[in-house]
């Protein structure tokens, strides 16, 4: 693993160890736990749509790995979307985190057609007045560009 005095990178083996690892570690001790994921690790685990996600992301299901003593589950798609929207983040220069691609990914995945069908499903999740100005920037941007 990478260290940084900002952030390190988890690349999915080194995910994949670490849930491990915690596995076994309840195993020993005769327990089972469970793990909702979110943000990155959903995105690299569950729809291997990126190599890497950031340590400061916080951790049904798709493609998620199964391991015994451990359960994983993960939002639906449509909601870790909601979730990316609302956040908006769109990198600039240097290790700045963006939701830019995972948007994309997202909303093709789900199959969503239009900036208007992006925000009513984000309305379903958050209230209309969290929805701002830069959610729709990003969102209309997108297809506007031709991202999507």
């Amino acid at each position: 693993m990478t260290n940084d005095a900002s952030r390190s990178t988890l690349i999915r083996d080194e995910i994949i160890a670490a849930l491990s690892a915690l596995a076994a570690g309840l195993g020993d001790r005769g327990v089972t736990g469970e793990i909702c994921l979110f943000g990155g690790a959903v995105m690299v685990l569950a729809f291997n749509a990126r190599v890497m996600t950031t340590s400061q992301q916080h951790f049904t299901a798709g493609n998620l790995p199964q391991f015994p003593n451990l359960r994983l589950t993960m939002p639906v798609p449509e909601y870790l979307l909601a979730m990316k929207c609302i956040a908006a983040r769109i990198a600039g220069t240097g290790d700045e985190v963006s939701d830019v691609a995972d948007a994309v990914f997202l909303i093709r995945r789900i199959g969503l057609a239009s900036a208007a069908e992006v925000l009513k499903l984000v309305a379903q999740y958050y209230p209309r007045e969290q929805i701002g100005v830069k959610t729709r920037y990003l969102i209309e941007g997108l297809f506007e560009e031709g991202q999507i």
